[in-house]
């Protein structure tokens, strides 16, 4: 059972139930591997698939599969069955090669879309790899072209956790006790009185899918990790972004959206604007150089 969020379940609609799509490839070595994920909350069911994309199928993403063709008929069922079953009515339906099997409940801000969640528990259960297999290679290039400009600029002001000079340097690759959850963070500073988790989010790519699903992925870490306390210390959160006045984020309905949450409940920093980033830069510097309390 995951639990993202330290959210009262006498709100019932903060807590989803989710079940996961299964493919058996021998069936007699009972070696499963998760293709698709399904979740219920409220009335309504969201799932996601591998190989679908604005509903159409990528052939080289369903490779691994002996009759693809069959796998798309059990996706077709399973959708047209939702329409009209509750998620635990589906858990019957399948075969010796797919089956649906019962994962568990999720709890997530009650004003999150079920498809945030959707994407986010694809990400993380499906997805080869987790969230970063769950994104196209470009858009894995540009996040780590990003991190790598986030660690040169933390290298050149001597921030790094090899610092023999900073009192509370920045830790690439923490892995940080959220509230109910153990995260990796990209950049993570243990400052006198605060933490800081530091993610990049780059969305100068053509692809809305995955933006919004990196975008949705670190909205939902972020909401777990802020009001956790490390070492007594609350952590803040900051998404630092490149593109953030990029056509995509004009012109595209969901990735307006979950950047909309993302801006309300974090600090954004404009990697792009030399202003932003030369505020975010000085502040980080006067976090690691600030005299030791006590």
């Amino acid at each position: 059972m995951i639990h993202l969020q330290n959210t009262s379940y006498d709100d019932e609609s903060s807590v989803a139930t989710y079940a996961l799509a299964q493919y058996f490839g021998e069936p007699l070595r009972q070696e499963a591997r998760n293709v698709g994920v399904l979740v219920e909350r409220g009335g309504q069911i969201a799932m996601r698939f591998v190989g679908e994309s604005h509903g159409k199928w990528d052939a080289s993403a369903l490779r691994f599969l002996a009759k693809p063709s069959v796998y798309k008929l059990w996706v077709d069922s399973w959708r047209s069955k939702s329409a009209s079953s509750e998620l635990g009515e589906l858990l019957s339906a399948g075969s010796e090669h797919f089956h649906i099997v019962e994962g568990g409940e999720i709890t997530a801000p009650s004003s999150d879309e079920i498809d945030t969640v959707c994407n986010y528990l694809f990400g993380v259960l499906v997805s080869r790899g987790g969230m970063e297999a769950a994104l196209t290679e470009t858009t894995a290039d540009n996040s780590g072209r990003l991190r790598n400009d986030l660690l040169s600029s933390f290298r050149e002001l001597d921030l790094l956790a090899n610092s023999n000079k900073a009192t509370y340097p920045i830790n690439p690759g923490r892995p940080v006790k959220g509230r109910e959850s153990w995260h990796t963070v990209a950049f993570f500073q243990e400052g006198p009185k605060e933490c800081t988790a530091m993610e990049p989010l780059d969305i100068t790519i053509k692809s809305s899918v995955n933006v919004r699903n990196h975008a949705s992925f670190l909205h939902i870490m972020f909401e777990d990790l802020r009001g956790s306390k490390v070492h007594g210390k609350p952590v803040s959160t900051v998404a630092v972004v490149r593109g953030g006045d990029s056509n995509l984020l004009r012109e595209n309905d969901e990735v307006q959206y979950i950047f909309g949450k993302l801006e309300k409940s974090n600090q954004i920093v404009d990697w792009t604007n030399l202003r932003q980033k030369k505020a975010f830069l000085n502040r980080v510097e006067q976090t690691a150089f600030s005299a030791p309390l006590g």
